[in-house]
C-alpha cells in the first residue's frame, strides 16, 4: 500500500456494483488523495459508455482500453484507484514487472548433513515393583534439511500495512492485523514461460545449526500378580527455530514439545485375558513442512484392548481392540478443553475418530 517516502494510496477491486467507486472517494478524502475511477477515464477517452463499447467493440478490446487505463492511473504512486468489476481477472492487470536475468540467483546445491547426539540414560529396578528409565539427551545439527517452496510468494509489508490501517483504526488493533494479514500470501510470482503459471516449485534446501535438548521418561509399577500401571513422558526444549542463517527462515520440528501417556493393564495368564486402557496426550505444536503449514491443537485419548482366550476352544483367541474411545481436546480459539468425537493429528489431514478393530485368531 506505501514504500518508504511513497504517499498513501490503494487499488480497489471486487464485484460490479460492490461500491468501490462510493468505498474510494471516501478514501481518497481520508488520505488527501486523487481518487481515479477507471471505467469513468474510460468512458471519458472513448466519449461512450461502458456498456456501448461492449455491445460495439467486444470484451477484448474493452480489456485492453483498461489495461491501458489502469496502467496509466499507478504510474503516479498515492492515488487511490477504483477498477472495473472484470479487471482483477484479467491476468494482464496482475503482472508484476519484468524480472531482470542478473536478478534472479539458483538456489544452492544441498549439503551435507550431519547430526551430533550427547546422551545419558538410566534403566533399571527401583523397587521389587517398579521398573523405571530416563534418558536425557543433547542434540545439534548441521545443514538441518527440510522442505521449500521457492516460488516466490508476494506479501505484504507488515509494518507499512500497520501504518496504514492505523488511519482507520486504533494503532494497537491495526498492528494485530497486519501482523496476521502479513504473513498471507496474496500472490505468487511465475516466469511467463512456465507450461502452467500456478504451478508452485516445492524443493529441499540446507538450514543453519539446529540444536535442542529432550528428556524421555518411562515407568512401570507392578501393583499386584495381574495388574501393572505403566506411563511415559517426553520433552524437547523447542520445536519452533527461527531467523536461521540470520535470513529470517523459520523451522519447525513438527513435533509437540510435550507427551505422555498412561497405561493400566490387567493380564490373568491363568485364563489367558488381558484388559488394557491407554491414556495419550499429545500437546499443540507448530508445522511447516512445504504446503503444510499451520498449528495441531492438543488433544487427548484413551485407548482400550481386550484379548482372551475362546472358553470352548482352547487353541482359539479373541482380541477387541478401540483407539480413541474417549477423545479431548482444546477449542480452535483457545476457549477450554471440552470431549469431542474426532481429533486431528498433523494439519491438512483426515480428522480421526473412534476406531474399533476386532481380530480372531486359531492355532493350528
Amino acid at each position: 500500500m506505501r514504500g518508504r517516502g511513497i504517499p498513501r494510496g490503494a487499488v480497489l477491486v471486487g464485484f460490479m456494483g460492490a461500491g468501490k467507486s462510493s468505498v474510494g472517494k471516501e478514501v481518497a478524502r481520508r488520505l488527501g488523495a486523487e481518487f481515479v475511477d477507471v471505467d469513468d477515464r474510460i468512458e471519458a477517452g472513448t466519449g461512450k459508455r461502458v456498456q456501448e463499447i461492449f455491445a460495439s467493440e467486444g470484451e477484448q478490446a474493452f480489456r485492453e482500453r483498461e489495461r491501458d487505463a489502469i496502467r496509466d492511473a499507478v504510474s503516479v504512486p498515492g492515488r487511490v484507484i477504483a477498477t472495473g468489476g472484470g479487471a482483477f481477472l484479467d491476468a494482464g492487470n496482475r503482472r508484476f514487472n519484468p524480472i531482470q536475468p542478473d536478478d534472479v540467483t539458483d538456489l544452492d546445491p544441498l549439503g551435507h548433513k550431519t547430526t551430533s547426539t550427547l546422551e545419558a540414560g538410566y534403566k533399571g529396578l527401583l523397587t521389587d515393583r517398579l521398573l523405571a528409565a530416563v534418558d536425557l539427551y543433547y542434540s545439534w545439527y548441521q545443514g538441518f534439511t527440510s522442505e521449500y517452496i521457492a516460488t516466490p510468494n508476494v506479501l505484504f509489508d507488515g509494518p507499512s500495512l500497520g501504518t496504514y490501517l492505523a488511519g482507520f483504526l486504533p494503532a494497537a488493533q491495526a498492528g494485530q492485523i497486519a501482523t496476521v494479514v502479513a504473513t498471507i500470501p496474496v500472490g505468487t510470482v511465475s516466469p511467463e514461460q512456465a507450461f502452467d503459471p500456478t504451478d508452485i516449485v516445492a524443493t529441499y534446501r540446507n538450514y543453519g545449526r539446529v540444536s535442542l535438548w529432550g528428556v524421555d521418561a518411562a515407568a512401570t509399577f507392578r501393583l499386584s500378580d495381574p495388574m501393572t500401571l505403566g506411563g511415559t513422558y517426553s520433552w524437547v526444549s523447542d520445536n519452533l527455530f527461527t531467523n536461521l542463517s540470520g535470513s529470517g527462515d523459520t523451522l519447525a520440528l513438527n513435533a509437540p514439545r510435550h507427551k505422555a501417556s498412561l497405561t493400566a493393564t490387567y493380564a490373568d495368564e491363568a485364563r489367558r485375558l488381558t484388559v488394557r486402557a491407554v491414556g495419550r496426550y499429545v500437546g499443540a505444536f507448530p508445522v511447516k513442512s512445504g504446503l503444510f503449514a499451520g498449528r495441531v491443537q492438543p488433544y487427548a485419548v484413551l485407548d482400550a484392548e481386550l484379548g482372551l482366550r475362546v472358553p470352548f476352544a482352547p487353541r482359539t483367541r479373541l482380541s477387541l481392540a478401540a483407539w480413541n474411545l474417549i477423545q479431548a481436546g482444546e477449542d480452535a480459539f483457545g476457549s477450554g478443553w471440552r470431549l469431542r468425537s474426532r481429533h486431528r493429528e498433523f494439519v491438512r489431514v483426515p480428522e480421526m475418530g473412534r476406531v474399533v478393530v476386532a481380530k480372531l485368531r486359531v492355532q493350528i
